[in-house]
């Protein structure tokens, strides 16, 4: 049996990182080939050819018509999500990111450090970032991550070891050692959203807010980087009214939840 769950778990693994990682790596290489000769702006460039195989990825998946595929399609399409639910877990990711930025900010503060610029890595046109950072970004992780991966360790794991695993898959495939820690956390804020609410629109809708801050702080940089180097105490005291709220924000969403299952 346990053997059996290993190979469950490393199949999907493969299956995950294979279409929604590597296939799509390999389209966006070619339509960026073909694109280059059109587009001028090479960074540009890059970002058409991300959303054009994050377009056809999504297309080949739920066109394969395999279990997975089906069930995410369905839940998708038949889950209904409530502006309550919206809103909550709009504030989740708002006050997380939030929560982040500043923590990060008040610990190079204390240090002596300044926050360092925040503008370097977005590159092309912002409307072009935000299409693919804020929307098909989210929509292609959370199926790959949460709506498969995760719901079939689900199936045969506990919930946190489910949660884990994903989350660190997840953090390691942004190839970002410096941000590992906070794709992790990110992770496991999707992992219980997904457990608790079984609605991956839920889960796009916290991810894009996540990202959407993410873009923001990018595109203000100087301007986030003076209020985030102002001082070390507003920093921390920021975080800490951030994090109440988050915590707040999820203990709400749980009680949603649970209510809206009792009365099924």
């Amino acid at each position: 049996m346990k053997m059996r769950n290993n190979k469950i778990i490393i199949n999907n693994t493969i299956y995950v990182i294979g279409i929604f990682y590597l296939l799509e790596r390999l389209i966006s290489l070619i339509a960026y080939g073909l694109i280059s000769m059109i587009v001028s702006n090479d960074d540009n460039g890059r970002i058409i050819a991300d959303i054009v195989s994050a377009t056809v990825i999504l297309i080949y998946y739920f066109k394969t018509g395999t279990p997975d595929a089906q069930r995410v399609e369905t839940n998708i399409k038949s889950s209904h999500v409530s502006s309550k639910k919206i809103l909550i877990t709009v504030l989740i990711g708002v006050t997380y990111n939030s929560f982040f930025f500043l923590f990060v900010s008040g610990i190079l503060n204390l240090l002596g450090d300044e926050m360092p610029s925040l503008g370097k890595d977005l590159e092309g046109a912002i409307i072009l970032n935000i299409v693919l950072i804020c929307f098909f970004g989210p929509v292609l992780e959370e199926i790959a991550f949460r709506g498969v991966l995760f719901a079939e360790i689900r199936k045969i794991k506990k919930y946190w070891f489910a949660a884990i695993y994903t989350s660190v898959c997840f953090s390691l495939l942004h190839l970002d050692i410096i941000g590992f820690i906070n794709y992790f956390i990110s992770g496991l804020i999707f992992a219980y959203v997904w457990e608790k609410g079984q609605n991956i629109k839920l889960n796009i809708f916290l991810h894009s807010t996540m990202n959407v801050i993410g873009v923001s702080v990018r595109i203000l940089d100087k301007q986030a980087a003076l209020l985030m180097n102002y001082s070390y105490i507003l920093d921390f005291f920021l975080a800490t009214v951030c994090m109440v709220v988050f915590v707040m924000c999820i203990r709400v969403f749980k009680y949603e939840v649970d209510s809206e299952g009792s009365k099924e």
